[in-house]
């Protein structure tokens, strides 16, 4: 165990852990490995995995020094001043929403394939929660209760003391939910909760019930909250509108004006509110008298899409946002200026090259950005907005070298003789729909990327025996052979590309 993961979890949260993890167990539990290394670390059998795929989340610590970020690939802990990693951890599937226990360093992360994974220092556990992907979580101001959300509108509140479920209920009808927004009262009894339909219900944390419901947001609700003192409890939705309603009367007392909202943080002293936008802006409020106090701008340029978390440090003289496009940034409010980047992360990739002479690798995301790494150390060279338009999937999907066509039909894979019609091979063995097909510049490989996040690989003299290579969490959509036919790059919609040796 390295010295960095005991500086950040004091001896005393380890042994406390101990004793969650054999809760954890009792309670059907699978406990997981923690990764030595980044999260990011290429899986079995990869040369190299570029970056740390799709940034879905983002929590600060209690004690505000560090802040941790949920992604395609994993999870992994920051310092808030200098941005160095402090610990990660790989999981298979991936995490979606993340919440710290406002008491500990634990942090709980709701991943795509319905579990939660908890985590504190070198020890993780995994329990089954959801049928559905984890869109959702945070916990209580006394650490005491966890609630959660499924994208099929399962809402679930657990007991932390006993890993327990004291309730559940499908709050929502039908259709599937990206987000839902959630947020425990400072006295932990009512949970608040924003939903696609612009609705802001207030639940009883004990039983479930009702407690109220504002009709509020023309568009969904993304985000809500509550002041400090309970006095009042505030959403933000897609159509640019901010409610803060009074808590006993459910009265309105302010509502504001601006951009759609993404992400709401307040800061510690109550009254400054800053609000993520679906632009790419952050603005903050002071919710007193309603006036905007400033916005947050990032270079048009950079195409940085929504801001899915905000959060103040330091009074609100600093904040933290975190946007589609994958980028951390730390900015001084008051000079509302950049202090500190963090770019590991990024949106799905759309396709991949390498350079004609082998060396480089770049790919293209979503953001319309092209970054290239060094095919043999990973390291990123340079990332450029790119001025181009995107290259969308052909239909059919299909290949060509030296006279051949490979197409992926209903049947499987056919390569044949265009001029012809004549039927060279049908390939199969692939489980889920073909997004890209590639030869190998020698001519004597095909490759196929699969919706299921699986790249196979088929010599043609010995077309029965694919390579199968797993290691993406999301669709593959663009291949790549490297010159001489000994690699191949793969992008994802996990934001990440990934290096495959070709024996």
């Amino acid at each position: 165990m390295s010295g960095r993961h005991t500086h950040y979890w004091p001896a005393c949260v380890y042994a406390a852990f101990l004793a969650l993890i054999m809760v954890l167990l009792a309670s059907g539990a699978q406990p997981i490995p923690v990764v030595s290394g980044k999260a990011a670390d290429p899986p079995a059998g990869a040369m190299l995995r570029t970056g740390r795929g799709t940034l879905n989340a983002l929590a600060l610590a209690p004690d505000a020094r560090h802040f941790a970020v949920a992604s395609s690939t994993g999870l992994a802990v920051y310092d808030v001043s200098s941005f160095a990693e402090v610990a990660s951890l790989r999981i298979t599937s991936p995490a979606l929403s993340l919440a710290y226990d406002p008491h500990s360093s634990r942090l709980i992360a709701g991943l795509e394939d319905g579990s939660l994974v908890f985590w504190t220092g070198a020890q993780a556990g995994q329990i089954p929660a959801h049928s559905d992907r984890v869109v959702a979580v945070t916990v209580s101001p006394d650490g005491l209760w966890l609630a959660s959300a499924a994208s099929n509108g399962e809402l679930i509140v657990t007991d932390l003391r006993t890993f327990k479920p004291i309730y559940r209920q499908f709050a929502w009808g039908s259709g599937v939910l990206n987000r839902v927004a959630l947020a425990f009262s400072p006295d932990g009894r009512v949970l608040a909760s924003g939903w696609v339909d612009g609705t802001v219900i207030l639940y009883d944390r004990a039983s479930g019930a009702r407690l109220s419901t504002q009709r509020a947001h023309a568009g969904a609700s993304e985000a809500v909250g509550w002041l400090p003192d309970g006095s009042a409890y505030y959403s933000g939705g897609s159509d640019g509108s901010v409610f803060i309603w009074e808590t006993q009367t459910h009265r309105l007392r302010r509502r504001l004006n601006g951009n759609p909202v993404r992400s709401l943080a307040l800061a510690g002293d109550g009254w400054q509110l800053l609000a993520g936008n679906a632009d790419g802006t952050a603005m903050l409020w002071d919710i007193r008298t309603g006036r905007s106090l400033l916005a947050l701008r990032r270079d048009p340029d950079e195409m940085p899409g929504p801001v899915l978390a905000v959060t103040l440090l330091k009074g609100g003289a600093e904040a933290l946002s975190a946007g589609r496009d994958g980028q951390v940034i730390r900015w001084d409010t008051s000079r509302r200026r950049p202090l500190r980047r963090l770019d590991l992360y990024g949106p799905a990739l759309a396709e991949a090259w390498y350079a004609p002479d082998g060396g480089f690798v770049s790919a293209l995301d979503e953001a319309n950005r092209v970054r290239t790494w060094d095919a043999m150390t990973g390291d990123m060279l340079s990332s450029e907005q790119f001025r181009g338009v995107l290259r969308y999937p052909q239909t059919p999907v299909e290949a060509q070298f030296g006279g051949l066509t490979a197409r992926v039909v209903d049947s499987g894979i056919v390569i044949f003789v265009p001029e012809t019609s004549q039927t060279r091979l049908v390939l199969t063995g692939y489980q889920d729909a073909v997004l890209d097909v590639a030869f190998s510049p020698d001519g004597g490989r095909l490759a196929a990327a699969c919706a299921d996040g699986m790249v196979l690989v088929w010599p043609l003299d010995r077309p029965d025996d694919p390579l199968r290579l797993a290691g993406h969490t999301g669709p593959v959509r663009s291949l790549a052979w490297s010159p001489d036919s000994r690699a191949l790059a793969s992008a994802a919609n996990d934001g990440t590309l990934i290096l495959w040796p070709i024996p």
